[in-house]
C-alpha cells in the first residue's frame, strides 16, 4: 500500500481512492492510503470544532478580561476568572480528543468517508 502511495500516477490514485471506499479494507491501510490522497490534495479531512484563529481570537479576549477583571475587581477575581478560563480550555481539549472513534474525509464529490481510528 505505501508503494501504491508513493506513485504520483493518475491509475494509482485511483486505485487508493477505490480502496480507501472499500469498508472490508485493513483500517491502518486504509488510513495511509487517505492520507496520501490528502497530500494530493484529492481527499480533505471534515473540520469539526472551532477553527484556530477562533481559538486564538478566543485566548487573546480571555486574556483581555482577565486584565480587565483584575483591574476593576482586584487581583482574586482576576484568579478566579483564570481559573474558569483554564478548566473549560481543559475541558474542551479533554473532550475533542478523548472520545475520538472515527477520522471523516470528504471525497472529490463532497461524499463523507468514515475510517475507524487505527488503534
Amino acid at each position: 500500500m505505501r508503494e501504491l502511495a508513493g506513485r504520483d500516477e493518475p491509475r494509482a490514485m485511483m486505485l487508493l481512492y477505490d480502496f480507501v471506499g472499500t469498508e472490508t479494507a485493513h483500517s491502518d491501510a486504509r488510513h495511509v492510503a487517505a492520507e496520501a490522497l490528502v497530500a494530493r490534495g484529492l481527499l480533505r479531512r471534515e473540520r469539526s470544532g472551532p477553527s484556530p484563529a477562533f481559538v486564538w481570537m478566543a485566548g487573546l479576549t480571555a486574556v483581555v478580561v482577565v486584565i480587565g477583571a483584575g483591574s476593576i475587581a482586584g487581583p482574586v477575581a482576576a484568579i478566579v476568572l483564570a481559573a474558569v478560563v483554564v478548566a473549560l480550555g481543559v475541558y474542551e481539549v479533554r473532550r475533542r480528543d478523548g472520545g475520538k472513534v472515527e477520522d471523516v474525509y470528504l471525497g472529490p464529490q463532497g461524499e463523507r468517508i468514515r475510517l475507524r481510528v487505527p488503534s
